[in-house]
């Protein structure tokens, strides 16, 4: 966790939307017609980070949409350590 953090990437790359949501445009650019582009995603924090929220995580569903992918798949649960990993 502490490496994937520090170097930005797994599931902290999704602390950016605006990150992931260029990534997925880019790739439905250079993708060929009906290809598909697919995006995980893990359960999101409220604004605060407090507890998981529902509403963020289908708010960041319907970005990467928006931004070309063609499917979502929701890992269910929060990144952290083993107590809080239940969503």
């Amino acid at each position: 966790q502490r490496r994937a953090r520090e170097g930005f990437y797994g599931s902290w790359i999704q602390e950016d939307w605006d990150l992931c949501c260029a990534i997925i445009a880019a790739a439905r650019a250079a993708c060929p017609r009906g290809f598909a582009v697919t995006a995980k995603l893990r359960v999101q924090y409220c604004e605060r980070g407090t507890r998981p929220s529902p509403e963020r995580t289908v708010e960041f569903a319907r970005r990467l949409v928006a931004a070309g992918a063609s499917m979502i798949a929701l890992h269910a649960r929060v990144r952290g350590s083993p107590e809080q990993r239940r969503a």
